[in-house]
């Protein structure tokens, strides 16, 4: 299932937008057909709603006029023959993940018509009871267990569909754990530079076309390179995830905290204009300087940290290389300043 809905589902979704008409037609096919819905004849019949795929169409329309069963080992042929070694290599995880709620949605609704048929035959079945004396006795007992039998095929049915849910359903949280896991540090846990280059993309853009403040600031670790060497990487990692942690601590939950690499940490600040992003800036550098690092088992000081902190408010001249470089410089003239300190663009403030 992960091999198709990353790969050929993924495919069929960028190619046609009217993606829940062909999953819906797709267990519609399953069902006239009396196929398993298992994943990979789930995607057969997708790309045969589709038609797209001529090889695939042929070869389903030549079995299905000798009337062949298409068991889940003849989908798993079909799928592998047709589907899998044309798959494209990769695709956007949030179009992925839209797909795989669609897929989620036509298979519910069938479930729902499932279910209501269910109904229907349980009534007819109880009506049937109810009359099979008299001479249409023999007649009404062989309706009767063709009936049963139905019903027994629909749970069957219905049981393999629920497998399949399920199955799409852990696939959906593994691609959602993987996306987050991809936008993430490992060491903070706070995001990427990759997913920070994102968000910068979007809040630019947005800032330019609704005339929306927003702020950054750059803020690196003062002394790191001197703190690595003298207690040694651990105790600078420990460091990193400290400030990881009061950065966060400190900041308001629309505010977007980043490593952007190394000692080095980014805060977006949306609709926060200069001052409002000044007072943030303070904030965050007061906070971490009243914090002193101890190793909690040995009771061990290491001392207090501080940081350096370049703050620009977007303007509408900047692209997000400029206003990325504009927070840069502004931290190195906090550097030279003295550190421990935060610097506008452009204009020093003194800690």
């Amino acid at each position: 299932m992960i091999l198709y809905l990353s790969l050929t589902f993924f495919g069929s979704a960028m190619a046609n937008p009217d993606i829940q008409h062909f999953s819906s037609e797709a267990i519609r096919l399953m069902r006239r057909h009396g196929c398993p819905p298992t994943p990979h004849n789930y995607a057969i019949w997708y790309e045969y709603a589709r038609q797209t795929n001529p090889g695939l169409t042929q070869e389903l329309d030549k079995l299905l006029s000798h009337e062949a069963t298409i068991d889940e080992a003849t989908g798993d042929y079909l799928y592998f023959r047709h589907l899998a070694p044309a798959a494209p290599e990769q695709g956007e995880p949030q179009q992925a993940r839209a797909l795989l709620t669609d897929i989620l949605r036509a298979i519910g609704d069938f479930s729902n018509d499932t279910a209501s048929y269910h109904e229907e035959i349980d009534a007819h079945i109880a009506s049937l009871q109810a009359q099979s004396g008299g001479e249409l006795g023999a007649l009404v007992e062989t309706i009767l267990a063709s009936a049963r039998g139905l019903r027994t095929s629909g749970d069957s049915l219905n049981q393999s569909l629920q497998e399949a849910q399920a199955e799409i359903e852990s696939l959906r949280k593994s691609l959602q754990d993987a996306t987050h896991e991809a936008q993430r540090d490992f060491l903070t846990g706070l995001f990427n530079r990759k997913a920070f280059d994102r968000m910068m993309d979007e809040m630019t853009s947005l800032a330019a076309k609704e005339q929306v403040p927003f702020s950054l600031l750059m803020i690196d670790v003062d002394h790191f390179k001197r703190f690595n060497d003298k207690h040694g990487h651990p105790i600078g990692d420990e460091v990193l995830k400290m400030v990881a942690r009061l950065l966060k601590d400190t900041v308001k939950g629309t505010d977007i905290v980043t490593r952007f690499g190394g000692e080095e940490f980014a805060v977006i600040l949306p609709n926060t204009p200069l001052k409002g992003a000044q007072v943030v800036a303070e904030n965050i550098r007061i906070n971490i300087s009243r914090k002193e690092l101890r190793h909690r088992e040995q009771g061990v000081s290491y001392g207090n940290v501080t940081v350096s902190i370049g703050l620009a408010a977007f303007d509408s001249a900047d692209n997000v290389p400029l206003l990325i470089k504009r927070a840069d410089d502004a931290l190195y003239e906090a550097k030279r300043g003295g550190r421990n300190r935060v610097s506008t663009s452009g204009v020093a403030t003194a800690a």
